[in-house]
């Protein structure tokens, strides 16, 4: 009793040293790796098992089985890869990605250990799905399927339809699914680009103020559809007023003439096209049609 209290004393005095880990880094006493000893005991009892002695029904259980761990341990694996990412280790080691300092360690693609870091990434965002895959209820299929409709624009419509697409993972055929997170995200990306048009017509301004000396600033910012068609009438006035142009250089040089001959720049034409387009304004009998 003396001795297992001394050497519990002395544990607790001198508590054990880290431990360099297989990337040279120190490892805390008892650290995480050491639950994967478990899991390395469970495959090697699987692989050790003769599977011609198994009744056909137990391996269909065993199988299932093994679909559902993958589904689990993938779970595991992107919150361990999220966790690594933020680490900053494979920074010190002169990697310039977590992805890459997978793909050296272990020689992968790019593909794989990058998509491994992008899925861990939208898993952050995607509580219903990684929720479904650490249970098993989805596949590793259906989680890659719908990380990839929870990209860009339609991160909030996926928000707010994830537990609908989860449970159309859970219930329907693989094929069915797809057809159904297909149409998912052509309706997001419909949803967006409306959003994105009433956003650009909410978002156009318009400023004309006197300066110092009566000088006259404007500035704009258009809608594509009315920026259009502005822009268009502006370019067809400016085109007039080139064409003046390029008559008063002829007449004063001859028909050889070069751009810097004639009388105003492609920027003082613009403005003068826009006084133009003020006086047609100004004077057409019926608003809305073009002046001649």
């Amino acid at each position: 009793m003396a001795t297992m209290f001394l050497d519990s004393d002395i544990k607790k005095r001198h508590p054990a040293k880290a431990e360099p880990n297989r990337h040279g880094f120190a490892s805390s006493p008892g650290a995480s790796p050491s639950v994967l000893d478990g899991l390395d005991s469970a495959l090697d009892a699987v692989k050790s098992l003769d599977l011609d002695t198994i009744t056909d029904a137990d391996v269909w259980d065993m199988l299932d089985g093994l679909v559902e761990f993958e589904a689990r341990f993938t779970a595991v694996k992107l919150a361990v890869a999220d966790r690594f990412a933020r680490s900053g280790l494979w920074a010190d080691k002169g990697h310039r990605t977590p992805g890459a300092a997978m793909r050296a360690g272990h020689n992968l693609s790019g593909a794989v250990s990058n998509g491994l870091f992008r899925n861990a990434k939208r898993a952050k965002t995607m509580p219903v799905s990684v929720a479904a895959l650490e249970s098993g209820e989805i596949s590793v299929q259906h989680f890659e399927r719908l990380g990839r409709a929870n990209a860009g624009r339609r991160r909030i419509p996926f928000a707010e339809q994830e537990t609908h697409l989860v449970n159309v993972a859970k219930t329907l055929a693989f094929e069915d699914f797809a057809r159904v997170v297909t149409y998912f995200e052509q309706m997001a990306d419909t949803y967006s680009s409306q959003k994105e048009s009433d956003r650009q017509i909410a978002d156009r301004r318009a400023h004309c103020a006197e300066t110092f000396g009566g000088v006259v600033h404007l500035d704009a910012t258009f809608d594509p559809l009315a920026g259009t068609e502005f822009a268009q009438e502006l370019a067809r006035l400016a085109e007039i007023e080139y064409q003046i142009d390029v008559a008063a250089a002829k007449s004063d040089y001859g028909d050889d003439i070069a751009m810097a001959m004639l009388p105003r720049t492609h920027a003082q034409r613009n403005v003068d096209a826009l006084v133009q387009m003020a006086r047609r304004s100004a004077t057409t009998v019926m608003p809305g049609e073009p002046a001649v």
